[in-house]
């Protein structure tokens, strides 16, 4: 995994698992039963036709979504057949792990050798029980850790089962490409294209012209100036490259940070091209003049990681670009004061020099 390789661990209930393994979990914070022959078990989502008696083979439908704002790789139709399961917990911390396959509420771990002495402590219980769990490291290595290697079986893929009064086909062969095309990376895998970004001056710049226009991805911003940001984000599927299209609930986000962000924006889809999706958004540069990033930081379970940065400048206003004064409607009464007084004092002048001395009456003497 340190080197980018995906692993896929099919665990059984029939055969102890090594302690390397164990351990291995472990590490990534993903328990199993250390005791042999611990399995899953069901008492109302059972295959009644197989495993009428010890209720260990669950039929469960295929997962719903992680989260609104997660993808789903793994939807599909029908019920799963997931025969003598060893379950998995994962721990709370870790952001790295996702259940891919919940057990249900009614389920628990159980052992048949503890049988005699009845099941006070099981291992977990409900929704604890992961049947189905998933790993994948910040360097989009993929671990997946399936508790039943017997459903991954031929036999299974499309075998008659019953639930209650329900007879149904088991889909794990639908299951089973899904699992193995995402653990591979044949899905799931986010590719970025071009990442543009250009400063609005009234003319529309299209971004996928295949001439290279000089004004695009500048290296120095001003403050205050309006700005556009586009970026092309691909989706790897089985052979192809395809637009990438999130979860409705979900938003890519454009950060323009210094040591923090100054501006944290929802990017929208602005059109797809054959096999991208083109993303984008306005803002105007803040009031504060350093060195700045765009950056792109998207981290969701199930799809690789996004984290793509390009570095600007931005510069404060030139003394020849800030607005005169006579723009500025509040500097009018200032400038009005100016003008009263230099007139004033004009007009005090031209008075001062225009007007006659009075005459001086003289005093006669004898």
């Amino acid at each position: 995994m340190k080197k980018e390789g995906n692993i896929l661990v099919a665990l059984s209930s029939e055969h102890a698992t090594p302690s390397a393994v164990q351990a291995m979990l472990l590490e990534l914070d993903i328990n199993t039963p250390t005791d042999k022959g611990a399995l899953v078990v069901d008492h109302f989502n059972y295959d009644s036709t197989s495993a009428s008696e010890q209720h260990d083979v669950l039929l469960l439908p295929f997962p719903a979504a992680l989260r609104p704002d997660v993808k789903n790789y793994f939807a599909g139709e029908g019920y799963i057949a997931v025969p003598r399961a060893v379950c998995q917990t994962l721990g709370n911390e870790s952001p790295l792990l996702s259940p891919i396959l919940r057990a249900p509420s009614t389920a628990y771990s159980y052992n048949p050798k503890d049988e005699a002495e009845g099941v006070e402590d099981p291992f977990a219980v409900g929704g604890q029980l992961n049947l189905v769990s998933a790993m994948q490291a910040n360097n989009a290595a993929r671990l997946t850790v399936v508790g039943s290697a017997e459903m991954l079986q031929n036999k299974w893929f499309a075998e008659k089962a019953k639930l209650g009064d329900k007879a149904i086909t088991t889909a794990n062969r639908d299951f089973a490409q899904k699992l193995s095309a995402w653990t591979f990376k044949e899905t799931g895998v986010l590719k970025v294209g071009k990442f543009l970004h250009y400063q609005d001056e009234g003319a529309s710049k299209k971004m996928n012209t295949s001439v290279a226009i000089p004004e695009n991805n500048p290296t120095i911003y001003r403050i205050k100036s309006d700005v556009h940001f586009q970026v092309e984000i691909s989706e790897y599927m089985n052979d192809h490259l395809a637009p990438f299209v999130p979860s409705p609930n979900d938003n890519i986000q454009l950060e323009f940070s210094m040591l923090s962000p100054f501006q944290r924006l929802n990017l929208s889809p602005i059109s797809q091209t054959a096999n991208a999706t083109i993303f984008g958004v306005g803002f105007k540069t803040p009031d504060q003049h350093g060195i700045f990033n765009f950056r792109i930081n998207y981290r969701r379970p199930f799809v690789t990681n996004i984290d793509e940065k390009r570095q600007v400048t931005v510069r404060h206003f030139a003394h020849d670009e800030w607005p005169r004064s006579w723009q500025i409607s509040g500097a009018w009464v200032w400038i009005g004061g100016i003008w009263v007084t230099i007139l004033g004092w004009l007009a005090f002048v031209a008075l001062w020099l225009y007007s006659a001395p009075s005459e001086k009456s003289v005093k006669k003497t004898q």
